[in-house]
């Protein structure tokens, strides 16, 4: 966050520490946005975005029904989290660093708990009464935006797979943080159809790129994980063309924004 936008928000706040290691935080949503086109600037491409409010769902629960990615036992959270509990009722009032506490089954770290995450939609409390079943992209307009993953204030209930939060566009907390998502360019050769469970998730790699590119892909929190197809459609790789095409997948990012990542090319 530093090196992109020069800026250090969390700076001499109650409720941050200052290692590069932690999540940025006391960041307010248009200031993703701007973040987000700087990096696409850097990039010279539309790559990274914040992610939709289904998106973040489906990569936090990543393909688990449960409580939470882990399962349903409340016992075993702070295996996982950074919550409540473990964090601000320890007197330990900030987010942690990243990546300390255990992945759900797709690798990503941090989902439920540590810092909320602004994500690309508004909030309404009754779209997905109505909304299309899949791909939701969120309501047109709205007074506020959605927040995901509950933080280390949160008791255990928040930070579930399917809590939702909310709070004005320009509202700043030490529990707000951001994760995005980033397009990378795939063959089909990466795509392996003996890795699709339940023949529906595809499994995808990062390729074609050079070493500093993925060190700083690396850095910037990017994992590999399943995703729902191409282009947004549900496409299992055996019914796609033989071409060895370039398709554009998103990817979802592994855990928070850094503080003090160095470079980004």
């Amino acid at each position: 966050w530093r090196a992109v936008l020069g800026t250090q928000p969390w700076r001499n706040r109650q409720y941050a520490k200052m290692s590069a290691e932690y999540p940025a935080s006391y960041i307010a949503w248009p200031e993703v946005e701007e973040f987000v086109r700087r990096l696409n600037q850097k990039a010279g491409k539309a790559l990274y975005r914040m992610p939709t409010e289904a998106e973040w769902e489906y990569a936090c629960r990543a393909g688990t029904q449960t409580r939470w990615s882990h399962g349903d036992r409340e016992t075993t959270l702070d295996d996982y989290a950074w919550f409540e509990k473990n964090a601000w009722d320890q007197n330990e009032r900030y987010a942690h660093p990243v990546g300390r506490r255990l992945p759900n089954p797709w690798g990503l770290y941090d989902m439920h708990g540590n810092a909320e995450e602004w994500v690309q939609d508004f909030y309404s409390a009754t779209y997905y009464d109505e909304s299309p079943e899949r791909d939701p992209m969120g309501p047109g307009r709205g007074r506020e935006r959605v927040l995901r993953g509950g933080s280390y204030a949160e008791p255990a209930e928040r930070v579930r797979s399917s809590h939702r939060n909310k709070a004005r566009a320009d509202f700043v907390s030490g529990r707000f943080g951001l994760r995005l998502l980033a397009c990378v360019l795939l063959r089909r050769s990466d795509v392996d159809p003996q890795s699709v469970p339940h023949r529906r998730l595809h499994q995808v790699r990062h390729e074609g790129r050079s070493e500093r590119a993925e060190e700083s892909i690396s850095c910037l929190g990017l994992r590999r994980v399943h995703v729902d197809g191409v282009k947004r459609r549900e496409v299992h790789p055996l019914e796609r063309t033989q071409a060895d095409e370039v398709e554009r997948l998103s990817l979802a990012a592994r855990a928070r924004v850094l503080s003090g990542h160095e470079d980004v090319d």
